[in-house]
């Protein structure tokens, strides 16, 4: 997943203009901005538990919600780029994004060949709640707008 930015042809001949360290820390904010929009567009549509099973050992009801994070950075290619979605619980948002298996009595993981391993037995199929990705592609357009205009909003104006 990703979005290309084109049609600001005439701010990239602009931004060849200034240093590296001033285009890098110019780019990333309004790269931080943008994945701003997205990562509120997630947070907004993510999917709550409404109350946790006795002896169940999901998350408690928000917390994957609260996980949705940006991390920005300029990577050693010299783009800037931002990885949006949950920090320490990327695994359950999979499993709660794509469904996965009900398992009881201990841990059960497939094997490679289309069976399972382990101790523990499949007692059902939990529901998958595709919310993160819908969220990501729908707020895209929106969130170019906002990467445009905040590259208008913090860009030098003698360069403009």
């Amino acid at each position: 997943m990703g979005i290309q930015t084109t049609g600001i042809a005439e701010m990239q001949q602009s931004l060849q203009r200034l240093s590296d360290e001033v285009r890098q820390k110019l780019v990333l904010r309004a790269v931080r901005d943008g994945a701003n929009v997205i990562r509120d567009a997630m947070r907004e549509s993510a999917h709550v538990l409404a109350e946790k099973n006795p002896g169940s050992d999901s998350l408690q009801p928000g917390q994957l919600r609260a996980d949705i994070r940006v991390r920005a950075k300029v990577d050693e290619d010299g783009l800037a780029r931002a990885i949006i979605g949950p920090a320490k619980y990327a695994y359950v948002a999979r499993w709660v994004e794509y469904g996965h298996r009900l398992v009881k009595g201990g841990r059960s993981s497939a094997d490679g060949k289309g069976g399972f391993r382990g101790a523990g037995t499949q007692i059902g199929e939990v529901q998958a709640w595709p919310t993160l990705r819908p969220a990501f592609e729908r707020s895209q357009g929106e969130a170019f707008d906002k990467f445009k205009g905040s590259m208008q909003t913090y860009f030098p104006e003698a360069l403009r």
